[in-house]
């Protein structure tokens, strides 16, 4: 079908407004996308150690994917200086748009790995990642297919009807799902939290060590959610 999909002529000459706007972002982008290698680099500098649990390697998919944004982001701008097109919108909102689906998906994951890791560790966990794997396959087939079937001309959503609709409903479902889970999740891993600290005793070492595990793993919440926050400035 994409075959049929009639790109409307664009100026070559992008407006000052465009200029401004990737002066800030592409800079930004770029700083993301440097930082997110240095992480990937650190962590397969001993993946046995680094790797060892699904944790980590949801977090290693999530430096992946926001190294990704940061360079087609930066990227699809550049080029787009020289380059202006409907076609290239229309690769630039898709692009897009899967990436940030995708870092949305992956943060819900790692929250919901958190939670059971520290609340059920003694269980397999893999109901859950089936359902978010089929989530980011559907809402990429979505993406794919708007995109495919309808030009864009601000490279961020599709021009048609109803591509333009589809993409706008999923896309906010998606967004809301995965932020409703991520504060559901994390607000349940707190309250266990806190029942573990009331439980502790000093005759109770094991949920001492519990309660501390738990802790650790919530800290590290606000660094991951910050810094992945910042690779979706624009």
């Amino acid at each position: 079908m994409a075959s049929n999909v009639t790109y409307p002529v664009q100026s070559t000459k992008p407006s000052a407004y465009f200029y401004i706007w990737i002066s800030v972002n592409v800079p930004i982008a770029m700083i993301g996308a440097i930082l997110n290698a240095l992480i990937i680099m650190a962590i397969l500098s001993d993946p046995a150690k680094t790797l060892q649990f699904r944790m980590d390697k949801i977090i290693f998919a999530l430096s992946v994917t926001s190294l990704l944004f940061g360079l087609f982001y930066g990227a699809i701008n550049l080029v787009t200086l020289c380059y202006n097109s409907a076609w290239l919108s229309s690769i630039q909102g898709a692009g897009e748009s899967l990436l940030v689906v995708l870092l949305f998906a992956l943060n819900m994951m790692l929250s919901v790995e958190r939670f059971t890791f520290m609340r059920f560790p003694e269980k397999r966990r893999d109901g859950y990642m089936l359902a978010i794997v089929g989530f980011i396959a559907v809402l990429a087939v979505l993406v794919i297919f708007v995109f495919a079937t309808s030009p864009s001309i601000d490279g961020l959503q599709p021009a048609n009807q109803p591509q333009h609709t589809i993409w706008l409903v999923g896309l906010i479902t998606a967004l809301t799902i995965s932020i409703f889970t991520i504060i559901t999740v994390y607000t349940l891993a707190y309250l266990h939290v806190v029942k573990l600290i009331k439980e502790c005793t000093s005759t109770n070492p094991m949920a001492v060590k519990q309660a501390k595990n738990s802790i650790k793993i919530l800290e590290n919440v606000r660094l991951w959610h910050d810094r992945t926050e910042m690779d979706l400035t624009r």
